[in-house]
């Protein structure tokens, strides 16, 4: 999932907590600082550039959170069936407004991070024919389990 958008925000996907869920997976304990290295270093820095996983895009690759990473290990935790839904549960704490987007990407190598260009051709629909965009409530930290895709 590519969630590089979100500036400041905490948040968590739950998805890639592995560990927290007992997967066999080394834990990340600062998963709340996959934002880019911050507004300054994405954008000052790197041009607006963002790791796919989140990481700050001028580390060397892979970057932690990739494929190939100290924290991509490659291990298959949950399986979709094509054009089916997809449950996502995130919890943001500090909401500074914005939306989410999530996108998948076919990849069966676990040691080589997918493209830019492969997740923007599998930009997830609502179920419910609302677009792509989930945006949560302003002004409100939330967890929401309900947006389908």
């Amino acid at each position: 999932m590519k969630d590089c958008d979100l500036g400041s925000d905490y948040y968590k996907i739950l998805l890639e907590r592995f560990a927290q869920y007992n997967f066999p997976t080394q834990p990340n304990y600062n998963d709340h600082e996959l934002y880019c290295g911050g507004f300054s270093r994405q954008w000052q820095k790197n041009g607006g550039k963002c790791g796919i996983c989140g990481d700050a895009w001028d580390l060397p690759q892979p970057r932690p959170n990739e494929a190939g990473g100290k924290y991509g290990s490659g291990l298959i935790v949950r399986k979709l069936v094509k054009n089916g839904p997809v449950k996502i549960k995130v919890e943001l704490t500090a909401n500074h407004a914005g939306f989410f987007e999530f996108r998948l990407c076919p990849n069966n190598n676990p040691k080589k991070t997918a493209s830019d260009r492969c997740f923007d051709k599998y930009l997830l629909e609502r179920m419910d024919g609302s677009g792509a965009r989930y945006f949560p409530t302003p002004g409100r930290s939330e967890v929401f389990t309900n947006a389908v895709f």
